[in-house]
């Protein structure tokens, strides 16, 4: 056993560490059960209804049913404890049906008299945590578009550009965006962190990898929890970045500023690329265009503004990782490990992405994708997708994957034999 993962151990010891796994297990819920329970040490609280009905405590773990997966969530463990429980449950991950839509959760704690987790300050946090050592050991989420790397520090919206980094990161505390980064703050005031990293990987022999990364939290946490102030190099850092944001504020002062900026992303208004007109329109289609510009990391696009109904239109994309991109319209484009809100996509090939509250129109395939609360049209071809959703309507063609807590148009739709379903409304 390597030494150096027990470095530190007066802090790793003091710390408080629990479990949130999920995946297909080979095991019906009741062999499932009896497991856990030597496992965790604990009773197992079963039910298959909505998880937020139910929550682990100090004596009972949870295990839900989610369709054809189980959700398994305990309480806080001392660290000494939970070490011992972790090579048991990677044991018991090594079984799982498939690795797709699995994942190992920690959610990291300490003792209250030994380090006040409230008091973590999240700039030097970020600045000091070795997040590629985390992607390297593990196994690199931000490549498939599973993860945003939480140490790429962007605004969120061009009125932040004004502000101070320091203050944007703080507000990561409050984010909603708790699925998109592999360190989240939200549950703060329960006393921990979440480490959500170790997802839809292969978990043979990791246990010694998932030590090392969970530590080097740890540690880090206590560290940014106690000494709160940055130092020269953080500092300079900082204000490097302040800098930069202060440049692409003044880019989007005008359109002529933008347009030297960003030279390769057509902008026109009802299709017209009169300058005189474009002029008029950009002040008030300027906050979208930072977020697809800037959030989205989006250079080389055409972008018309359809004044009928307030709303840009984005065509010729070719996407292979974005997160925050929504409430546009998205034409004859190609889309890869993406996250998509609240869009009319037209025509548009879609791979390993999710894609939420919004309507696909036209001709195109979409592959390995997870769909939530979406309105499919006749002609849209689905191969091994997840599609869910009460608000959503399958009206396309699926072959593979899963339907679940959803509807299917009857009329339109034509879903394979192989594809699995739970919980389905015929719509006639």
């Amino acid at each position: 056993m390597n030494k150096d993962l027990f470095q530190n151990d007066k802090i790793t010891g003091n710390s408080l560490i629990g479990f949130e796994f999920k995946g297909q297990f080979k095991d019906d819920e009741n062999i499932l059960i009896e497991k856990l329970k030597d496992i965790l040490n604990r009773d197992i609280s079963y039910s298959n209804i909505d998880y937020k009905l139910l929550e682990p405590t100090d004596n009972s773990a949870v295990l839900i049913k989610d369709g054809n997966s189980y959700e398994i969530k305990t309480s806080l463990y001392s660290y000494f404890e939970a070490i011992f429980i972790l090579p048991k449950i990677l044991e018991l991950l090594k079984s799982l049906k498939t690795y797709n839509n699995s994942y190992l959760y920690f959610n990291i704690g300490f003792n209250k008299d030994f380090c006040d987790i409230s008091q973590i300050n999240i700039t030097k946090f970020i600045l000091e945590f070795n997040e590629d050592f985390i992607l390297k050991t593990l196994c690199d989420a931000t490549k498939d578009g599973n993860l945003e790397k939480l140490t790429d520090i962007k605004p969120q919206n061009l009125e932040m550009c004004g502000d101070t980094i320091r203050k944007q990161l703080e507000s990561l505390k409050y984010t909603d965006d708790t699925d998109i980064y592999g360190i989240t703050f939200d549950k703060l005031n329960l006393g921990y962190i979440s480490f959500k990293y170790a997802r839809e990987i292969n978990y043979r022999n990791k246990w010694e990898e998932i030590l090392k990364c969970v530590n080097h939290t740890i540690i880090t946490i206590y560290n940014t929890c106690f000494d709160t102030n940055l130092n020269k190099d953080e500092i300079e850092k900082l204000d490097k970045m302040n800098r930069k944001y202060k440049d692409i504020l003044d880019a989007f002062g005008c359109y002529g500023l933008f347009k030297t900026r960003y030279k390769n992303i057509k902008i026109t208004s009802d299709l017209n690329d009169d300058i005189s007109v474009i002029n008029v329109i950009f002040p008030s289609i300027k906050d979208k265009l930072f977020d697809i510009v800037i959030r989205n990391d989006i250079k080389d696009v055409e972008i018309n503004y359809d004044s009928d109904i307030s709303r840009l239109q984005l065509k010729g994309l070719e996407l292979k990782k974005c997160y925050h991109l929504s409430g546009v319209d998205i034409v004859e484009s190609e889309l890869e490990n993406c996250t998509i809100r609240n869009c009319d996509i037209y025509d548009t090939k879609i791979d390993a992405s999710s894609i939420i509250d919004c309507n696909l129109f036209g001709y195109a395939n979409c592959t390995e994708s997870r769909l939530k609360n979406c309105f499919v049209s006749r002609n849209i071809q689905l191969k091994d997708c997840n599609v869910s959703g009460q608000l959503g309507k399958m009206g396309g063609i699926m072959k593979g994957g899963t339907l679940k807590d959803t509807s299917i148009i009857s009329t339109m739709a034509e879903i394979d034999d192989n594809v699995e379903k739970n919980n389905v409304n015929i719509i006639q």
